[in-house]
């Protein structure tokens, strides 16, 4: 997605999933807070946030009064799975930044990103998934599905799963189009070499 001129207002939903009722400071979920990726959006978007923590509105007000040439709602506080108050074929664009380790139902997200999408809306997703490459990596896949089904790495990263990987339910969710490409996110921390394997992508309505 460039950063390019826009002649008329683009909406775009930014989606958020972290739970916790209290602020986090930890590293992994800081990389996901809106305003990282306002840069690359068009100048005369309208920009809606949908997260169900309350306490999250501090971190999104430090990066949006940074981005003038944006024009910010206030947070939706809810889940993707439950933003029915927002309109269908209201939105243009959908962004999702490392949300999908932490959703509960991720077809019921899906379902809803298609009903807000405007016809030939896009969805951007960014996330990070289970191992691919098994046979060079199986050691990395092994580590992911212990400390998921332990609770240890959700614990600590706002329910974050390590074994997940969305891929298959985006191509089956009823998208026009999907381009999608899995890869290794250049991560050079030793702990976080368990959320190298990633997903990006954009699906058209």
């Amino acid at each position: 997605m460039k950063n390019t001129t826009a002649t008329t207002s683009i909406t775009f939903i930014f989606l958020q999933h972290k739970r916790k009722k209290k602020k986090s400071h930890n590293k992994h979920s800081s990389n996901s807070f809106p305003g990282v990726n306002f840069a690359y959006y068009p100048d005369g978007t309208r920009l809606v946030v949908v997260d169900p923590n309350p306490h999250f509105k501090s971190y999104y007000n430090e990066n949006r009064k940074k981005f003038p040439n944006i024009h910010s709602e206030e947070i939706i506080v809810t889940t993707g799975e439950e933003m029915d108050m927002v309109q269908s074929n209201s939105v243009d664009v959908v962004v999702s930044t490392l949300v999908f380790c932490s959703v509960e139902n991720q077809k019921k997200i899906l379902q809803q990103i298609l009903r807000v999408l405007a016809p030939g809306g896009k969805f951007y997703f960014y996330e990070h998934i289970s191992e691919f490459d098994i046979e060079r990596h199986g050691t990395r896949r092994r580590i992911q599905e212990f400390l998921t089904a332990t609770g240890i790495w959700p614990f600590i990263f706002d329910n974050c799963m390590l074994n997940k990987d969305m891929l298959a339910d985006i191509q089956q969710a009823g998208f026009s189009k999907v381009q999608a490409q899995r890869f290794y996110s250049p991560i050079d921390h030793f702990v976080f070499q368990l959320v190298k394997p990633s997903l990006k992508g954009v699906a058209e309505k």
